[in-house]
């Protein structure tokens, strides 16, 4: 890819305010799952990727572009690691880019290489109120069914979203669930509702 519209696609109109937090999210919730080896599912500007390398971990990123030069050039749902490759993977804003009929087999192949847990993220357009914790202030975010505050419009390059028409956030839990994953946490970037994280462990089989 030519580096001037590299420049244009990451640049700080990318990497914005939102951004950066959401990315401070994605370190912060690797330190909390441990381990030394970290998987990155979308290579996009790379930032988060060197942020975690800054933390002391070994960082393999995994891109189907091929110009953003990842670590490996693959597809989620096929990757090519061994079974327990990784101690942590990262998928953050990735999945949506792929039809919902991937996201249970992707999330089954993440933990397929994965021994301690995943940090996942994707585009949450449902109702949201900062107000009352600002009022409060307490940064969290609540959902306020019951205010006429308008829903964020999904974007258009996206297959779906969290809690667009036919994708509720209980059913995808239950995709979660279901590829062995258990769910420590879940919760909405203060600084960017828009981007809904989860902090998975690994659902040990006895």
């Amino acid at each position: 890819m030519n580096p001037l519209k590299m420049r244009t696609q990451y640049g700080l109109d990318y990497d914005n305010k939102k951004r950066f937090a959401s990315y401070w999210h994605q370190v912060d919730e690797c330190v909390a799952l441990g381990g030394k080896s970290v998987l990155v599912i979308g290579k996009g500007s790379g930032l988060p990727a060197v942020l975690m390398e800054r933390q002391g971990f070994e960082v393999t990123t995994v891109d189907i572009q091929s110009q953003l030069r990842p670590t490996v050039v693959g597809d989620i749902r096929h990757l090519p690691f061994q079974d327990r490759a990784f101690d942590v993977a990262v998928c953050c804003q990735v999945l949506e880019h792929l039809p919902r009929e991937c996201f249970l087999p992707s999330l089954c192949e993440l933990r397929r290489v994965v021994q301690r847990g995943l940090v996942l993220s994707l585009p949450d357009c449902g109702r949201y109120s900062t107000l009352l914790p600002h009022l409060l202030k307490r940064q969290v975010v609540l959902s306020l069914k019951n205010l006429r505050i308008q829903a964020r419009r999904p974007q258009k390059e996206h297959f779906w979203e969290v809690n667009m028409r036919g994708h509720r956030l209980q059913d995808i839990q239950c995709e979660i669930d279901d590829a062995g994953f258990k769910t420590e946490r879940t919760f909405r970037v203060w600084e960017n509702p828009y981007h809904r994280f989860w902090h998975l462990g690994i659902v040990k089989i006895t």
